[in-house]
């Protein structure tokens, strides 16, 4: 393999992987062309950079022949593109990564619970001498989590994330301590769609305004998912908990296995048995509309 066509071609991949170029793009189809034995410039090429196309084409080697010699040499060039065309598109895929996790991160270190304040990567519970929970304010929360259950409901990729959830509303039920839950990133990134991430972390945080914060000690690859432990709002009530699980489907209705991992911590339930919240009113409480 000549070591100028192999720096043309991976300048070629590179253009068309990092940079989308169209004429490297018009090279690459030429070179999948070349691997049938047709030797034909793609017609989408326009005329004024044909030329441009077919000099690169030239000087990388990608001409058939009826010479047997000829043949061969091209079949080990081929070889050798597909190679490096492979290991150009798997960066490529690797960088995509890393900035989708990194820009994940970021947003995250913008976003936090308001019963939460996070000291030395560790989250403290905010006490509150006068807190009341609204009834209101309970209200929109399950209005929220019922819209999210709508959205996601069909894409079987989200399943596992809601699993997970109900399942660590279950663990804090149980629970005179809050539970965290330790999570992938990549249950945000790789499960349900390019939404799915922030509209996740809007229920979690501003809804559920459950707290994070980075499990992850030791230094990892940027493009590595990071583990977090999410931890529930420390002020709900055992009959807030029951109230949301209510909303959940029911199991068969889901599947998959949840997501994540308990983590227990030794943090206290403010609010366990409801003494901060506000009364429903005695019409929501007691009657129902026919």
């Amino acid at each position: 393999m000549n070591d100028e066509r192999e720096k043309l071609w991976r300048q070629i991949c590179r253009q068309f992987y990092f940079q989308n170029d169209a004429l490297a793009q018009q090279i690459l189809r030429q070179f999948e062309i070349c691997k049938t034995d047709d030797t034909v410039i793609s017609v989408e090429t326009p005329m004024e950079k044909l030329s441009i196309v077919q000099e690169n084409c030239k000087a990388l080697g990608l001409e058939n022949s009826s010479d047997p010699m000829h043949k061969n040499a091209m079949e080990q060039i081929i070889e050798r593109y597909e190679l490096i065309k492979n290991q150009i598109r798997s960066e490529y895929h690797q960088n995509l990564a890393t900035h989708r996790y990194e820009e994940f991160h970021k947003l995250l270190l913008q976003r936090q619970s308001t019963n939460y304040c996070l000291d030395d990567k560790v989250l403290l519970v905010r006490e509150k001498e006068a807190f009341i929970r609204l009834y209101d304010s309970h209200h929109e929360k399950m209005s929220k989590i019922t819209n999210f259950l709508r959205q996601y409901m069909d894409t079987l990729g989200s399943h596992p994330f809601l699993l997970g959830l109900k399942q660590v509303i279950q663990w804090n039920l149980e629970s005179s301590n809050i539970v965290g839950w330790r999570l992938s990133d990549a249950v945000f990134l790789e499960s349900a769609g390019k939404t799915f991430a922030a509209d996740s972390v809007d229920l979690l945080i501003n809804s559920l305004n459950f707290g994070h914060y980075e499990l992850t000690k030791v230094a990892t690859e940027k493009s590595e998912p990071r583990n977090r432990v999410w931890l529930m709002d420390p002020y709900l009530s055992d009959q807030d908990m029951r109230d949301l699980l209510h909303l959940f489907p029911p199991k068969y209705r889901l599947e998959g296995r949840p997501s994540g991992d308990k983590y227990m911590t030794g943090l206290f339930r403010m609010n366990l048995i409801g003494l901060c919240d506000e009364p429903q009113p005695f019409f929501q409480r007691w009657c129902v509309l026919l």
